[in-house]
């Protein structure tokens, strides 16, 4: 239980800073800087985890074993991934997304197809996507040329792999 509570204790300290810091500036590199808060909350409460009963701030017995912690470590990290997954889905631009919202704001009447197809900026999430795609330095421009960069060609392979792991196509699209 102690595992449990002092690991969804982390995450929410993690959950509210990133909140206070992006209601005040949100910085370019979102994914980025969401992982780097994380990290750094996970690091300072396992840390005070250990310094703390040292110093007697806390009784010893309620300290957290290093078999404990690192169940603690496993935990946060893999809320964590999924937090930052659930997050890329809200945070950015989707098709899916934009036609649900078009959908929705159509009210009860709802909308024809064709008026839909014209309300939809596909342009608009493309731009969007490329953009961030470069500030993640997935891609890169160049002479009025786009490239994948380093950190793209990993993730792709990562993903073909995987794909070629699960016997699934390796063809993209």
């Amino acid at each position: 239980m102690k595992v449990l509570a002092f690991g969804l204790g982390l995450f929410l300290v993690s959950v509210l800073l990133q909140i206070a810091v992006l209601r005040i500036h949100i910085p370019r590199r979102q994914m980025t800087f969401l992982f780097n808060v994380f990290v750094v909350v996970l690091i300072l409460g396992i840390s005070a985890n250990f310094v703390l009963p040292f110093l007697g701030v806390v009784s010893a017995p309620g300290a957290l074993s290093i078999p404990e912690s690192i169940h603690v470590v496993l935990f946060f990290v893999s809320m964590l991934l999924a937090y930052l997954l659930a997050y890329s889905a809200v945070e950015a631009d989707s098709p899916s997304l934009l036609i649900t919202m078009t959908i929705y704001r159509a009210g009860s009447e709802g909308i024809e197809e064709g008026q839909l197809m014209k309300s939809l900026d596909m342009d608009r999430f493309f731009e969007s996507r490329v953009t961030r795609l470069i500030e993640d330095r997935m891609i890169e421009k160049s002479d009025g040329r786009y490239r994948v960069a380093p950190k793209g060609r990993m993730a792709m392979n990562i993903v073909v792999g995987y794909r070629r792991l699960m016997g699934g196509s390796t063809e993209l699209g």
